[in-house]
């Protein structure tokens, strides 16, 4: 599972609920964000200032991509997301 900006507060509760589900859950911040991410125990952390984010979920993936994005960033990035997911 993608979680985008996972600082925000939709993406905050979004990482918990899953990590509570049993989910392995990989999430994207800003740098100034980072810590306050880590201490919601995210299997990864993706910078989007200083990573590129579809090499990142490549390499923690396999290559497969993730079954689940919860993107509330905006059109751009749900465009960039159709290649992030999993297939079949």
């Amino acid at each position: 599972m993608l979680v985008h900006a996972g600082a925000g507060g939709v993406g905050s509760i979004a990482i918990q609920l899953a990590k509570l589900h049993g989910c392995k859950v990989f999430t994207t911040v800003s740098s100034s964000e980072y810590d306050y991410v880590k201490q919601l125990a995210p299997d990864a952390i993706i910078n989007y200032q200083t990573e590129d984010v579809d090499k990142a979920l490549v390499d923690l993936t396999g290559g497969l991509g993730v079954d689940l994005i919860i993107d509330t960033v905006g059109k751009k990035e749900a465009e960039l997301d159709l290649r992030r997911l999993a297939y079949n």
